[in-house]
């Protein structure tokens, strides 16, 4: 800093003068450092300040993206789970097993509400009789319940009904014998088209009380059963033995092959099972009505003096017309099971050396014949469990 002193004085006052220029010029310099410190304090905040702006920014911008994709994922979720819903809807076989089969299982005291959707109901009632379930809309399948396969849900009643006996046992008292415990502390949604094969078939008498057939499915599978029976030269029903036959093929091919590792039935499987029943019932002669989603190979493949097509364009109406049958032959999947379920009498099932379609797991009645699959497979009348049991 360049001080400029212009003396008018005597010597007394230019000191004094020079002593005040010299003590503000000390005075501006400290004035100068202090600005500076706070200039210097003053862009550090501001660094700092832009540091945790920054900092916040990303801290929120990592949280929206966060929230994105778990809004993106709970979205993709609730619509997988529609879409199930929707399928379910869609395929009375599958779903018609809910149902009927959890409060058979539970004394009545133990026994817990079960709802469906507006659109399984539908569904249903267009078809079957007494379809008189409450409704929940789907939102309360998807988000106010927790997920759980019906094979879970039954061995979770299941321990705790033990449990409660076991109980109950110990303690005789008047109160504890009268008392209802909860068995469950939440809502369950049961998903993954549950069919328990071993269950509906110790129930199977339930499970054909509960689903009856409308007049008019069963009219018109009525219908195609005569003139099946027509087509073979049959005139009257009680002539001969009727074996209805399902044959799955279409889109079940491909979910075989990536569910099962294993390929679509052929022409070994179902002859063996014709074989089966020839000499089974020998009483009258036996004949074999084909219903199948693949009609075309059905008669290229199965053809024979006693074997003719009988399908329909409707579902349902087929599935009636396997449970009119005598005896069934079953393929793979829950549409075929179901039709041998709600027949009459006796129906085979599908097996391989492999045991790898375990759907079936290791189901036992006196109305169920396995009959394998397999080319070298030696025949024999007895038939046999999967080989996994």
């Amino acid at each position: 800093m360049v001080v400029v002193v212009v003396v008018l004085g005597s010597d007394g006052l230019v000191q004094k003068e020079v002593s005040r220029v010299l003590l503000n010029t000390n005075l501006e310099k400290e004035e100068e450092v202090v600005t500076k410190e706070e200039e210097e304090e003053e862009t550090k905040e501001e660094e700092e300040e832009e540091t945790k702006e920054e900092a916040k920014e990303e801290e929120e911008e990592e949280t929206k993206e966060e929230e994105e994709e778990t809004k993106e994922e709970e979205e993709k979720t609730t619509k997988e789970e529609e879409e199930e819903i929707k399928d379910l809807s869609f395929r009375p076989p599958s779903l018609i097993t809910v149902f009927p089969v959890l409060p058979s299982f539970l004394p009545e005291s133990f026994h817990k509400e079960v709802s469906i959707t507006k659109k399984m109901q539908t569904t249903l009632s267009t078809s079957f009789e007494g379809i008189d379930l409450p409704v929940q809309d789907f939102q309360c399948f998807t988000k106010k319940t927790e997920r759980i396969k019906y094979h879970i849900l039954h061995t979770l009643l299941y321990g705790q009904v033990l449990k409660v006996v076991q109980q109950r046992d110990r303690n005789t008292s008047a109160h504890a014998i009268a008392s209802k415990p909860t068995l469950m502390d939440r809502s369950y949604y049961v998903y993954h088209h549950p069919c328990p094969r071993d269950l509906l078939m110790t129930h199977r008498d339930l499970a054909r009380r509960l689903l009856v057939f409308k007049p008019w499915v069963i009219a018109r599978a009525q219908t195609n059963l005569k003139k099946a029976l027509l087509g073979l030269g049959v005139t009257r029903r009680e002539d001969v033995t009727v074996v209805t036959v399902h044959v799955r093929r279409g889109d079940y091919t491909r979910y075989i092959s990536k569910h099962y590792n294993l390929t679509q039935l052929d022409n070994v499987y179902f002859q063996r099972a014709f074989d089966f029943y020839r000499k089974s019932c020998r009483e009258k002669r036996s004949v074999f009505l084909v219903v199948s989603d693949d009609l075309k190979w059905c008669t290229k493949t199965l053809s024979g003096h006693d074997v003719i097509t009988a399908g329909d364009k409707n579902e349902v109406v087929d599935m009636a017309l396997v449970t009119l049958g005598d005896y069934t032959i079953t393929s793979y999947g829950t549409f075929s099971f179901l039709g041998g379920l709600l027949g009459p009498g006796h129906f085979t099932h599908p097996i391989e050396s492999s045991g790898r379609y375990h759907a079936m797991g290791c189901v036992k009645s006196n109305y169920l014949h396995y009959v394998s699959r397999d080319q070298d497979f030696v025949y024999n009348d007895t038939g046999r469990l999967p080989g996994n049991c």
